[in-house]
C-alpha cells in the first residue's frame, strides 16, 4: 500500500523547485499532472493595446477573460502563478483543503495575500488573519467548495437597492445556470443513507462542474438525523433560490477525476481555445491605473518571474494598454486599493498620501461586509479526518483517491448543512427586549431583511487537523451567521500596491451581530445535545467547553475563537446614481469614470445569504455580458449609463 505513494512523494519533491513554497504541506503525493509548457509561456511585453485588460486572475477575472476572449483580444494581470505549480494537489485534491484552513499553517505569502488584523475588544485582543488568493484561480484555489445560491428575497432586495430589476432571482437565474454544469451524485460510492435531494431542473449550461462528493463523512449522516429531530425541513440542494432547511451540499468538483473545478480549469485551461487572443501575465503586479482625464487607458505593472534555479527574479516594468475597458477583478480588498493608489477614492486618503486625484469618491473602500465563523467540537466515534494524522491511514485514503476517485480524499469536509432562523426560545438576546425576544437593535436590523433571508448556516466539519493527535476522532459544527451588520473599510498604508492596505473588518462591532452569534452558538450546542447524536458522542464538549456556560462566558469564548470567512464584499458598492455610498452602477461601471468595470464581489451592494462563490460566478457572467452588449451598442461610459427601475 505504501510503495508507490512513497515514490510519488519523491516525485513531488523533485518537482518542488518549480516555485519555492514556505510550508511542508506542498510535499504531498502528486496525484494529478502539473501544467504543461504553457506555464512557462508568460507573454512578452505588449507592443499594442488589448481590447480589454482584466486585473486579477481569480474567480471572477478568469470568467470575464474567458467570455471576452470569445470576441476580443484580452490580457489578464495576476500577481501569482498557476496553482498547479504553486500548491500542487493541496489545491486540487478536496481532502487536503483543510490544510489551508488549518490555524497551525504559517503565512503563505507566495500563494496568498495575507493581512494581519490587530486585536480589538471584539476579538479579546487577538490579532486575526485575513486572506485572499494570490494565484491563478484566486481564493477558489484553496477555499472550501460549497456552492450555495442566494434567496429570491435577497436578490429582490439587490434589484430594489440598485434600481434595476434585472437583478432579481428570476432574471439572474440564466447567469447562475450559464456558469455551471451539474452532474448527479454517484449513488454507488456514497453511503446508502446519504442520497442527496436536488431540484431535477438543476442542470446548467456552463463549464464549472458542480456535483456531490463520491464519499460521505459518516458524521454528517448523524447530523442529518439531528436536524430531522429538531424539525428542520429538507430543502433541495441550496441551488434554487431557497436556503432554509437541511441539505447535502453541492461542491465545485470535477465529476470524473474528483479534483477541484475552478474558473481557471472551467473557463480557460479545459475550455475550447479562445477565438481571439487571451494572454495571462503571471507574477505580475498591477501598480497603477493609467488615466487620460477620467478615461482609463491601461495599467502600469511590475512583473517578477521566479528563477526556477533559485537565482534572482527577473523584474520588468511596463504598461498594458486597453482600447475599450479595464476590468477590475482583484476582490474586495485589492480592487479598492488599486483605485485609491490610482487617484480614485476618499478625499482624505488621497490628500494624506499626496496622491493626485482623478476622482474624489468617499465611498471607495467603505461599506465592507464579511462573514465570521465559529465552532462547537466534540470527540466522536465516527472516523473523521483525524485519521489522516496517521501515515498508514492517510496513505490508504490517498491510494483510494488516486486509483478509484473514492474515499475521504474526494470530500473537502463540510458536506451537510442546516440553514435556519434562530429558534424563538434562544432569541431572548438580553434583558432589554421587545415582546418577541429581540433587542431594539436586533429587532430593527433583522426585521429589515427579507423573510427568506436566513440567520444561520450550520455545517458539518468532521476535520481534525486543528485538534490534538491523541488517537481520538474530532468533529465540529461550524456556524456562519448570515445577517452581518458590522461594517468595515479598506484604507491605504502607502501609495504602493506592493504595500499591504489596512483592513478594518470591524467584526462584531454591531450588537446585533454579537447577539445573533451567541444565540447561534447556543443553537449549535443544542444540535450536539440532541438524542440523535448521542450514539456517536464521546465525553463532554471539547470546544468551547462546558466552562462556557453563562451569557458572559459564551461571549468570551466566542470572541476568543471566531475567525473570518474571508468574504469581503461591497467595498465598491453597486447602487443608484444618487446613492452617496455607491461606487458602481447596475451594469458594473464605476460612476464618474470612463472605461472601468468591476466584476468581483467588491461591487455587490451587500453580502447576500449563502456563500459568495455562486453569486460571484453569476455576477461575473452578468457583468461580462453587459460589457459585450455595451460594446456592441456603443455604451461604455460609467457616468453616462445607469439603469433605473424597469
Amino acid at each position: 500500500m505504501r510503495s508507490h505513494l512513497q515514490s510519488a512523494v519523491l516525485f513531488s519533491l523533485c518537482l518542488s523547485p518549480a516555485v519555492a513554497t514556505p510550508y511542508i504541506y506542498h510535499r504531498r503525493p502528486v496525484l494529478q499532472e502539473y501544467l504543461g509548457p504553457e506555464a512557462d509561456q508568460n507573454p512578452p511585453q505588449p507592443t499594442e493595446p488589448y481590447d480589454y485588460v482584466v486585473v486579477g486572475g481569480g474567480v471572477t477575472g478568469l470568467i470575464a477573460a474567458g467570455r471576452l476572449a470569445e470576441h476580443y483580444n484580452v490580457a489578464v494581470v495576476e500577481r501569482g502563478g498557476y496553482y498547479e505549480e504553486m500548491t500542487g494537489n493541496l489545491s486540487q485534491v478536496p481532502g487536503y483543503t483543510e490544510l489551508f484552513d488549518n490555524s497551525n499553517t504559517p503565512p503563505r505569502d507566495d500563494v496568498e495575500h495575507w493581512w494581519e488584523i490587530p486585536g480589538t475588544p471584539e476579538t479579546n485582543g487577538r490579532p486575526l488573519n485575513f486572506t485572499g488568493g494570490k494565484m491563478i484561480g484566486g481564493s477558489h484555489a484553496f477555499s472550501y467548495f460549497g456552492y450555495l445560491r442566494p434567496t429570491y428575497g435577497a436578490m429582490q432586495k439587490w434589484a430594489d437597492e440598485v434600481g434595476d430589476q434585472s437583478w432579481t432571482y428570476p432574471n439572474t437565474e440564466e447567469y447562475f445556470d450559464k456558469s455551471i454544469k451539474f452532474t448527479p451524485p454517484n449513488s454507488t460510492t456514497r453511503l446508502a443513507n446519504a442520497t442527496p435531494e436536488y431540484d431535477p431542473s438543476l442542470k446548467g449550461t456552463g463549464p464549472l462542474e458542480i456535483s456531490y462528493p463520491r464519499w460521505v463523512h459518516p458524521f454528517s449522516t448523524w447530523l442529518a438525523k439531528a436536524f430531522d429531530a429538531l424539525g428542520v425541513k429538507h430543502t433541495l440542494s441550496y441551488a434554487n433560490g431557497e436556503l432554509l432547511g437541511s441539505s447535502w451540499i453541492l461542491d465545485t468538483i470535477n465529476s470524473t477525476d474528483g479534483t477541484r473545478s475552478t474558473s481557471w480549469t472551467a473557463y480557460v485551461k479545459n475550455a475550447p481555445p479562445p477565438k481571439k487572443k487571451l494572454d495571462i501575465f503571471t507574477f505580475t503586479l498591477a501598480e497603477k491605473i493609467q488615466f487620460d482625464g477620467r478615461k482609463a487607458t491601461g495599467v502600469a505593472v511590475t512583473r517578477e518571474i521566479p528563477n526556477k534555479s533559485g537565482g534572482p527574479r527577473s523584474i520588468e516594468q511596463f504598461t498594458i494598454e486597453t482600447k475599450n475597458e479595464l476590468v477590475l477583478a482583484g476582490g474586495g480588498v485589492l480592487s479598492p486599493q488599486l483605485l485609491m493608489v490610482s487617484g480614485v477614492g476618499p478625499t482624505k486618503q488621497l490628500q494624506e498620501l499626496n496622491i493626485d486625484p482623478v476622482m474624489e469618491k468617499d465611498a471607495v473602500g467603505q461599506n465592507m461586509h464579511d462573514h465570521i465563523v465559529f465552532a462547537v467540537a466534540y470527540r466522536v466515534k465516527t472516523p473523521t479526518s483525524s485519521i489522516l494524522l496517521d501515515d498508514e491511514k492517510r496513505w490508504h485514503e490517498e491510494d483510494l483517491f488516486k486509483e478509484n476517485v473514492t474515499g475521504m480524499m474526494t470530500n473537502c469536509g463540510p458536506d451537510f448543512g442546516g440553514i435556519v432562523d434562530i429558534p424563538s426560545d434562544l432569541r431572548n438576546f438580553s434583558s432589554s427586549t421587545k415582546a418577541d425576544g429581540f433587542t431594539d437593535a436586533a429587532f430593527e436590523d433583522l426585521g429589515s431583511l427579507p423573510k427568506d433571508w436566513p440567520e444561520l448556516i450550520v455545517v458539518s466539519f468532521p476535520l481534525g487537523h486543528d485538534y490534538p493527535d491523541d488517537g481520538y476522532n474530532y468533529a465540529s459544527l461550524m456556524g456562519v451567521p448570515m445577517t452581518s451588520m458590522s461594517v468595515g473599510n479598506i484604507t491605504l498604508n502607502s501609495t504602493k500596491m506592493s504595500d499591504k492596505p489596512i483592513v478594518h473588518p470591524h467584526w462584531l462591532t454591531s450588537t446585533t451581530d454579537l447577539e445573533v452569534s451567541i444565540a447561534s452558538l447556543k443553537y449549535m450546542r443544542r444540535i450536539f445535545e440532541n438524542p440523535a447524536m448521542e450514539p456517536i458522542i464521546i465525553g463532554d464538549e471539547f470546544a468551547p467547553g462546558p466552562e462556557a456556560a453563562t451569557w458572559a462566558e459564551v461571549e468570551h469564548a466566542l470572541k476568543n475563537s471566531f475567525r473570518s470567512m474571508h468574504h469581503p464584499a461591497a467595498t465598491l458598492r453597486m447602487g443608484r446614481e444618487d446613492d452617496e455610498n455607491a461606487v458602481v452602477n447596475s451594469r458594473g461601471s464605476i460612476m464618474g469614470l470612463d472605461n472601468v468595470r468591476v466584476v468581483d464581489p467588491s461591487a455587490f451592494p451587500f453580502l447576500p445569504p449563502g456563500l459568495p462563490l455562486a453569486p460571484a460566478f453569476m455576477f461575473a457572467e452578468k457583468i461580462t455580458d453587459n460589457i459585450i452588449n455595451d460594446q456592441k451598442s456603443g455604451k461604455k461610459k460609467g457616468h453616462d449609463e445607469l439603469r433605473t427601475d424597469l
